[in-house]
């Protein structure tokens, strides 16, 4: 962890400019907290992929701080964002990005529409929905499509998390890649960044380390990055790591799936 720290956020040089962007963006409820926002902005800045793809819109807060990282990259990159059109996001979301003409709101399901985009150019992407077992196969498309993968970010990876995506992200990704999070150390350093959304949210009250008025262990939403390029083991590990991801994820969920139709017929 700390060498990758070291490697993306060496003199936290993408800080002043992040504080100088933040108070521009309007802010929208149900979305990651500055202090994510920032981790993933230097993690662009500092990998500058030529595609970047985001899952799961919604009001297009974490893409607007993606777009202008983009920008600033300068390496005529592109950016693309999936997501459903619930509570009219996806208007939103575009007139919020009318100003990156290299951004592209599309709306429909990142697992079936992430193929079109093959390429063999720095990809990286932001998970933010589906979440749990529903993201298993965008990351085996992620997998299949894509051969040269700078990171995989997945929000909502605190441990508190129902949605179980920390669990998912270690056991699909973490046996032969590295991992690393932002979590409340990170996140208590540069917890100045999130001041303004103590008490705003009346959908997920939030402060640090505490949610919906009860005590965590978290700081508040975390986001798990998988870090292919750094590999874990060997030509063995890596077997095993592929042996492990189909028969726990595709043959196990597959046989869950069909046992939980007949339990429910029953």
């Amino acid at each position: 962890m700390l060498e990758l720290y070291e490697r993306f956020f060496a003199k936290n040089a993408y800080l002043a400019e992040f504080q100088r962007f933040l108070p521009t963006v309007d802010w929208s409820d149900r979305s990651p907290l500055n202090t994510e926002m920032f981790f993933l902005w230097s993690m662009i800045r500092s990998t500058k992929p030529k595609l970047f793809v985001e899952s799961g819109t919604f009001m297009g807060y974490s893409a607007h701080f993606i777009c202008e990282a983009i920008r600033l990259n300068d390496n005529n990159a592109r950016f693309v964002t999936y997501g459903f059109n619930l509570e009219d996001c996806i208007l939103f979301a575009r007139k919020r990005l009318r100003n990156y003409p290299f951004a592209e709101v599309v709306e429909g399901d990142s697992r079936t529409l992430i193929g079109q985009l093959r390429t063999k150019e720095p990809v990286a992407f932001f998970i933010d929905g589906p979440k749990g077992v529903n993201m298993l196969p965008l990351f085996y498309e992620i997998l299949g499509t894509f051969e040269n993968i700078e990171f995989l970010a997945v929000h909502d990876c605190e441990k508190e998390s129902g949605s179980r995506n920390r669990w998912y992200v270690e056991r699909f990704f973490g046996l032969n890649y590295a991992t690393m999070y932002c979590e409340k150390e990170f996140q208590t350093r540069f917890g100045y960044l999130d001041e303004s959304l103590i008490g705003r949210s009346r959908v997920s009250p939030w402060r640090p380390f505490k949610m919906r008025g009860q005590t965590t262990a978290s700081y508040g939403t975390e986001t798990g990055y998988v870090i292919q390029k750094f590999t874990r083991g060997g030509l063995f590990t890596r077997a095993y790591a592929s042996m492990y991801r189909s028969c726990r994820f595709r043959l196990y969920e597959r046989v869950a799936r069909v046992l939980g139709r007949r339990n429910t017929r029953t």
